[in-house]
């Protein structure tokens, strides 16, 4: 299957893919409830709210965006980047995307000043 989007991520500027397999085999089986939100996933990934470094894996990174309404509800994207020779991060890909209520499981690499407050 191809890719359904590539992206420029808002945080290290790389490109990141989503790949129609994960987003229809993986996301849309495991949360049915994200089948609405691909442009939000899109947006988390080019003007996320808040990016986490994953305390499990070093090279994989959770993109926040929070959602107007339900209000305190958040599209969190994880992606998994490629590292090159010289260990600098590469091309990303989505491993997956659902909603949460919290902002865990790593460490604040990105806040944005402008995170909505409701």
């Amino acid at each position: 299957m191809p890719d359904l989007f590539t992206v420029v991520e808002g945080l290290f500027n790389l490109p990141v893919r989503l790949a129609e397999a994960t987003w229809y085999l993986h996301v849309i089986v495991r949360h049915p409830e994200m089948a609405e939100h691909l442009g939000n996933v899109k947006q988390a990934l080019a003007g996320p709210h808040v990016v986490l470094q994953s305390e499990h894996t070093r090279d994989s990174y959770l993109y926040h965006l929070r959602l107007a309404s339900p209000p305190r509800l958040y599209v969190r994207v994880v992606v998994r980047f490629r590292r090159n020779a010289q260990d600098e991060l590469q091309e990303g890909v989505v491993r997956t995307a659902f909603l949460t209520d919290t902002m865990s499981g790593g460490s604040a690499v990105w806040i944005t000043r402008h995170l909505p407050i409701r």
